[in-house]
């Protein structure tokens, strides 16, 4: 059995080892947790950087740092 017969040896070892413990997470079921959890994660980044890439992080900063200024 040699799949992939292009990729070294270590990447294969590293992709069976990576699919081996996804399969072990779902016999123990707690792949749906992992996934439920990674989609809050990234939905969450999703939208901290969609706010930076916006520029109202910028803006917000501009007026918090002219607040600033002014009571000094």
């Amino acid at each position: 059995m040699n799949f992939f017969p292009s990729l070294s040896d270590t990447v294969k070892g590293n992709l069976l080892i990576l699919a081996g413990i996804i399969l072990l997470l779902n016999a123990l079921g707690i792949t749906l947790q992992v996934i439920g959890y990674l989609t809050l994660i990234v939905s969450i980044f999703m939208i901290v950087y969609g706010f930076i890439q916006a520029g109202y992080y910028a803006k917000i900063m501009e007026l918090i740092t002219k607040k600033h200024d002014t009571h000094a």
